[in-house]
């Protein structure tokens, strides 16, 4: 059976050697690569930035909207 390795585009970024080490200690308490750990970091941050604006107040025109009569 042939293995098939998907291969990854790889890109430097500039972290501080503290963010460095740190990332480096959490993608190994995971068991993961850096690479995973940052991208499930990334996410987690997207999803709590979504979090924040949801608890947002509605603004007149979305409290219509949710309000309207569908029949």
């Amino acid at each position: 059976m042939e293995s098939r390795l998907t291969r990854v585009e790889s890109v430097s970024i500039d972290v501080s050697e503290q963010t460095h080490r740190a990332l480096s200690d959490l993608a190994e308490e995971m068991g993961m690569t850096m690479g995973d750990t940052l991208a499930v970091a990334v996410r987690r941050l997207m999803q709590h930035h979504m979090g924040q604006d949801l608890t947002a107040r509605l603004d007149a025109e979305e409290i219509d909207w949710l309000e309207a009569d569908l029949s």
